[in-house]
């Protein structure tokens, strides 16, 4: 999370006024926070008690700021950050800092730039709070909701996610089509090349249909090569159609290989084939069953004679 506020905290020109509103708020954040202090090159000026007591330097040892780079953000990122406040702006957001003895550790920082009221920057006052619980946390929600191999969503996350889509069908008196996707010949790939392999076939057929904009955020990996993709429409999935054969029409390039793959789709309609979650989605699986029965590389909607069909 990253903001940027046009705050400048300007010093006067012969007076003690600035330096005293400096070392005011200074002293008043330093009971609550860690508090750097550094000059526009970026030298360390001075620290406070709680800042040595997690990173471990103190304001000698602490020459530059970026001795705390943990190399977790991007150059890019920290361009950005110089950008912002190369411009006379206060800095807030989240960072990935090292300690002195190589741990890393999540802060919120706000970075606000002192002026002088002639215009040349006097100091940054950096305050910076432990949010590595926090971190810790959004980390084990993400894992427990994401699958770990293609950082999709996961069947948990489905499920905690239908009940919105449900509840917009019924008000906007629309339709939600569930689909269940199975990649063709799969376990064949994963014979003939290896498991490695596999994977990465897995994890780029993930980035095509987060990338495309008919199923970007609207696709879920619940495991193995099965896939399943929620879409709201009215009556037409002609759209979604054209997308699935636009997203499979490449050749996957996974290593050395350069391999054709299709998928097999079946799907049912809420409100149409009924208003249960857990039902559509039986439904969605048993048409995905008569695609693949069929060849595969098609979309068959749910009918009756369906019902219960598994793959033999």
């Amino acid at each position: 999370m990253v903001s940027r506020f046009p705050l400048k905290v300007r010093e006067k020109t012969g007076t003690d006024d600035g330096q005293h509103v400096f070392h005011t708020i200074k002293t008043a954040l330093s009971s609550s926070f860690m508090v750097m202090v550094m000059d526009p090159s970026g030298n360390v000026i001075e620290v406070n008690d709680k800042f040595v007591q997690l990173f471990q330097y103190t304001s000698t040892e602490l020459r530059k700021l970026w001795f705390l780079n943990s190399g977790y953000h991007a150059d890019s990122f920290w361009q950005e950050l110089l950008t912002t406040l190369g411009q006379g702006e206060q800095w807030i957001g989240d960072l990935c800092l090292r300690t002195k003895h190589g741990e890393f550790i999540w802060v919120n920082a706000t970075i606000i730039p002192f002026e002088q009221s002639t215009g040349p920057l006097a100091n940054y006052l950096i305050v910076l709070q432990n949010v590595s619980d926090r971190k810790a946390m959004e980390k084990w929600r993400h894992l427990a909701c994401h699958h770990d191999l293609t950082n999709l969503p996961n069947r948990r996350m489905f499920h905690l996610s239908c009940a919105s889509y449900l509840e917009r069908a019924r008000r906007q008196r629309s339709k939600l089509a569930v689909f269940y996707v199975d990649v063709n010949h799969f376990k064949k790939i994963n014979d003939a090349h290896g498991h490695s392999v596999g994977d990465l076939l897995l994890q780029e057929v993930a980035h095509r249909f987060q990338h495309h904009p008919s199923t970007m955020n609207r696709v879920f990996h619940f495991g193995g090569d099965e896939f399943v993709i929620l879409i709201e429409f009215d009556d037409d999935l002609l759209d979604f159609s054209e997308a699935i054969q636009t997203i499979f029409a490449r050749p996957f390039r996974v290593g050395e290989h350069c391999l054709d793959m299709s998928v097999s789709l079946g799907g049912s309609i809420f409100p149409d084939h009924s208003a249960d979650i857990a039902e559509l989605l039986k439904f969605a699986d048993s048409a995905m069953f008569a695609a693949k029965r069929e060849g595969g590389t098609c979309i068959r909607m749910y009918s009756k004679p369906m019902k219960g069909l598994r793959e033999p």
